[in-house]
């Protein structure tokens, strides 16, 4: 029974890391194309005196999804920043009993906001919500919002099931 459940959650840690390396892949395929808009925006005002219309929202629309897309991915990956400076001192098991803490404190806050985005882009809908310069609807920038949290939460709920194995077993 402990090997059968050993290896299910082998196989939704697997499928986890791959949704994250793809969204992850997706973000940075947008960043590509945040860098090639604001450099064409900039040449245009340049050289022609004719900016790119709405680039600023642009801007600000693909930094979502950069962003959301890749929050989870760097949790995966361990990539955020950690201090830990006084706990590097404390025992395995009081280390990892911190980062179970942590780790709920962080799926709990984490939880929240991908709840409130999911309302909010319920309201967005109701209201038909745009853009101020493209007229571009906001909702689906919610969505990814909400999106790349619940994808941040179930890393968050790995690595609190990994850091409690460790509070258990030592």
């Amino acid at each position: 029974m402990v090997l059968k459940l050993s290896h299910s959650l082998e196989l939704i840690e697997k499928g986890i890391a791959s949704i994250c390396r793809l969204l992850n892949s997706i973000g940075m395929a947008f960043l590509m194309l945040l860098m090639l808009l604001i450099t064409a925006d900039v040449l245009l005002r340049a050289i022609l005196n004719r900016p790119i219309r709405g680039t600023n929202e642009l801007s600000e629309f693909i930094m979502i999804i950069v962003v959301y897309f890749a929050i989870a991915y760097a949790q995966h990956r361990k990539a955020h920043i950690s201090i830990d400076l006084l706990t590097s001192r404390f025992p395995k098991r009081a280390r990892a009993m911190i980062d179970s803490f942590i780790y709920l404190l962080s799926l709990g806050i984490c939880s929240l906001i991908a709840w409130q985005s999911f309302v909010y882009l319920k309201r967005l809908l109701d209201i038909h919500r745009v853009s101020d310069i493209l007229k571009w609807p906001i909702a689906p920038f919610s969505l990814i919002l909400g999106i790349g949290f619940i994808i941040f939460c179930l890393v968050l709920l790995l690595d609190l099931h990994h850091s409690l194995r460790k509070v258990i077993h030592g």
